[in-house]
């Protein structure tokens, strides 16, 4: 029992580690559309395969769903793994 408490401990400490800060989002993605603007088509299509799982058509009804990957770009891009940090 103890050594599952410890376990359990060192995950929560781990979670709270890498908490995001939500001030930092924001002056990220505020950034964001200046970035875009000067990356060359092949790294948008990159960025957004990355990102998007698939794109579903609602037919007669219309409308576009995008379906994200539920693990972000992770799985796909390992150099994505580095937790964001804070300037």
């Amino acid at each position: 029992m103890d050594r599952r408490f410890r376990e359990i401990d060192s995950e929560l400490t781990a979670v709270e580690q890498s908490a995001i800060d939500p001030d930092h989002v924001t002056a990220t993605l505020a950034e964001f559309t200046q970035l875009w603007d000067v990356l060359y088509p092949q790294e948008k299509t990159r960025i957004v395969h990355l990102l998007v799982e698939r794109v579903v058509y609602g037919g007669e009804q219309g409308g576009v769903q995008l379906v994200f990957h539920p693990d972000g770009p992770g799985r796909h891009a390992p150099e994505t793994r580095t937790p964001c940090l804070p300037n």
